[in-house]
């Protein structure tokens, strides 16, 4: 498991993301403000079918360096 935590101005962002297998994800998300909890998601996310074909987009980021990436899609969310 693996927790990114930042903190802006009176808001403290937290994303736990957990690894189930290969291309399956557990998320939790929420923010902190004023010592109470809002804006809390949690759910399952799965990489998109394309990826088991290697097909992969790219991010090139201010550096001019180039990052494959995948999307992983939210089956917790509604449509």
């Amino acid at each position: 498991m693996i927790v990114y935590e930042r903190t802006e101005k009176e808001t403290e962002q937290v994303l736990t993301v957990k690894r189930v297998n290969f291309s399956t994800l557990e998320y939790n998300y929420y923010e902190i403000v004023n010592g109470g909890k809002i804006n809390e998601r949690q759910g399952v996310a799965e990489l998109q079918p394309i990826f088991y074909f290697g097909a992969e987009g790219t991010f090139e980021a201010e550096d001019e360096n180039i990052y494959g990436m995948n999307k992983y899609i939210d089956n917790s969310e509604k449509e």
